[in-house]
């Protein structure tokens, strides 16, 4: 397999001191077909995330908000601004709005519940009931609880987009899916039912139990 992964990269995948390269190989593939099996659900969650918001905060403040000399861009907050001014210059300009809306990245939606907005945004009525509107937690900081969860799915999502191991994520890849599953139904009803007429993750997690006692079988035996 020298020809194909590197020794580091597998080495992320050895569980056991005697596991074999082929146990190894299985579970380097199974990690393939779990990230894989998370497409659905993040992909449902980005679309969903960036619509709910953008029209939450268009409803406060009209289509306008997103104009780079928006006035409310708090004055420290240069990350939010910079993507908006990027974003568009690469646009044509015949390009309509929700071509901008799709364009700026998930760190950008994500960055508006960072602390300095939530006065701007998050505190006006209604706002954040409308991005969020299957939020049902009784807690005082909702946004900095949003903003932790989304976090947390940006950074699982990346792993996977840089074909990273996921099996193995301290939180635990199980409630992870969860947590996703839960922020979708936090933005959609519809999303999360949508999700789970597509989403295989529960029943490749499930073959944990085998890539797993493969590992500690051969221990044992040798």
């Amino acid at each position: 397999m020298n020809e194909i992964f590197t020794p580091s990269r597998l080495n992320r995948y050895k569980v056991n001191e005697n596991d074999s390269e082929s146990v190894i190989l299985g579970r380097y593939l199974w990690n393939v077909r779990l990230s894989e099996a998370f497409y659905p659900a993040l992909a449902l969650f980005e679309v969903i995330f960036r619509n709910r918001v953008d029209q939450a905060i268009t409803g406060q403040y009209g289509q306008d908000w997103l104009s780079e000399d928006w006035m409310l861009w708090p004055a420290k907050s240069m990350y939010p601004r910079k993507q908006i001014q990027e974003k568009r210059a690469k646009l044509k300009k015949t390009a309509e709005r929700g071509h901008l809306v799709a364009e700026l990245n998930l760190g950008f939606w994500i960055s508006l519940l960072e602390k300095p907005y939530k006065p701007l945004l998050w505190d006006k009525p209604a706002v954040f009931e409308a991005a969020f509107p299957g939020f049902q937690d009784k807690i005082m900081n909702r946004p900095q609880h949003v903003f932790k969860r989304l976090e947390e799915i940006r950074i699982l999502r990346n792993r996977i987009s840089h074909h990273e191991p996921i099996f193995d994520i301290p939180i635990g890849l199980e409630q992870s899916y969860q947590n996703l599953r839960q922020t979708i139904a936090w933005l959609s009803a519809d999303g999360e039912a949508m999700l789970k007429s597509v989403c295989r993750f529960e029943s490749v997690w499930q073959e944990k139990v085998k890539y797993f006692e493969i590992g500690s079988t051969h221990k044992q035996n040798s």
